[in-house]
């Protein structure tokens, strides 16, 4: 099959090595249900979620942690060791990591989530749900209990890359800058169940967003500069169209 392009996606990390392309996205899509498995919260000062009279926005990666990629009659794959190393903070399979893009959003983008709020906690989470024993479809109420009323749950349930043209000269660091260009792109969804206004039961808003990737070289500091800044622009577009869905 010819190589066209390439898709990253959060739940199997695959990496520039693969010998035959394929749209790859055996991904994390969405977190699920509240169930007593569910991770703790993981937050400045340990332990449960805060008590206060502000609002708390619970931040989550989803996907399938216990994926394993295996080539099969159709698909031959060869995949850099390197790029599956979770303990490099470089690699694939860290940079596509649902909880380390949550992770690495600002809590001043977060709290833009909820504008009308006086004060927003942002409590983050920091194991990945498993979709597949807590579908997005069945989530019924907040993914975990708290006294406060004003509360949201924001959870990105998908992460890949696409490159169209994998055999690309890589970009050089400086054309990461303010404004991100470049063929490739990052492909986030992100789903908020928001518990802040008069709506019984919270209201959903939930979007798969694009945003400029810069083709720059696997396993390097600018490829994490680059994912940052991606990661962020995303988010970012996903909070303006939350704004405009509350207008509506």
């Amino acid at each position: 099959m010819k190589r066209s392009r390439y898709l990253l996606s959060a739940a199997l990390v695959a990496s520039a090595a693969l010998t035959a392309l394929q749209p790859l996205l055996a991904g994390a899509q969405t977190a699920g249900t509240p169930t007593a498995s569910l991770p703790a919260a993981n937050e400045s000062t340990p332990g449960a979620a805060p008590v206060n009279s502000g609002c708390e926005l619970h931040v989550w990666g989803a996907g399938r942690p216990n994926f394993k990629l295996r080539p099969n009659a159709f698909i031959k794959i060869t995949v850099d060791p390197a790029q599956m190393d979770r303990s490099n903070p470089l690699s694939n399979a860290s940079l596509f990591d649902t909880v380390s893009r949550a992770n690495a959003l600002s809590d001043d983008d977060l709290k833009k989530l909820l504008p009308q709020a006086g004060a927003v906690t942002v409590v983050r989470h920091a194991e990945m749900i498993d979709i597949d024993k807590t579908p997005l479809n069945r989530i019924a109420g907040r993914l975990v209990q708290s006294p406060t009323s004003c509360y949201a749950d924001l959870v990105i349930g998908n992460l890949y890359a696409i490159f169209p043209n994998p055999e690309m000269a890589w970009e050089r660091a400086g054309a990461i800058g303010a404004l991100l260009v470049g063929s490739d792109r990052l492909v986030i969804e992100f789903w908020l169940r928001d518990f802040s206004g008069p709506k019984a039961g919270g209201k959903t808003y939930k979007r798969k967003n694009d945003s400029p990737l810069p083709h720059v070289q696997p396993l390097t500091i600018e490829m994490k500069t680059a994912m940052e800044a991606s990661t962020t622009a995303n988010f970012r577009s996903f909070v303006d169209f939350v704004g405009q869905q509350r207008l509506r």
